[in-house]
């Protein structure tokens, strides 16, 4: 095996011990905020559901998928919500674009933890300087009882996670 080879199997072996380590942790570490995390059918995905503690969306569930694809750690995830909400900070499909996750901002030292208590903070402290959504951005900026109940509305329709087989 020559050095390259050996290097790639080793940077796999890291990430696939890093990963599990993190998915088999999470629901003891942040119990009760985080409710389960299984396998998503496709590889190197995982269904996350959460439960917000804080108001405005104190009890509030909702499932988030991660892809820690081969380059997690080096490289941030991709995190989403299985469905389509209006926030800020949130693409139309879902697609979650926080600080944390920025590419120049990640550190490979940051985990499925920090992600999930920075997502936390997001939800209910949206970054308006910087918003995805204007639309959302200006409704929580001119009515953020209207906008917390639009939140807690689409955050309601997210999915049970569906489990590898």
């Amino acid at each position: 095996m020559d050095g390259a080879t050996a290097a790639l199997a080793y940077a796999k072996n890291v990430h696939k011990q890093r990963v599990e380590k993190e998915v088999r942790t999470l629901p003891n570490t942040m119990y009760p905020i985080v409710e389960s995390v299984d396998k998503h059918l496709i590889e190197h995905s995982y269904t996350i559901k959460c439960r917000s503690m804080t108001a405005p969306l104190e009890g509030v569930a909702f499932v988030i998928i991660a892809d820690l694809s081969v380059d997690y750690p080096f490289k941030p995830p991709k995190v989403k919500f299985d469905t389509k909400i209006l926030h800020p900070n949130v693409e139309k499909e879902g697609e979650v674009c926080i600080p944390i996750l920025a590419y120049d901002n990640w550190k490979a030292t940051c985990t499925l933890e920090n992600i999930i208590m920075s997502l936390m903070v997001h939800l209910i402290e949206p970054d308006t300087n910087r918003p995805i959504s204007l639309e959302a951005a200006e409704l929580y900026m001119k009515n953020r009882p209207a906008f917390f109940t639009q939140l807690k509305e689409s955050l309601k329709e997210s999915k049970e996670p569906t489990k590898a087989k």
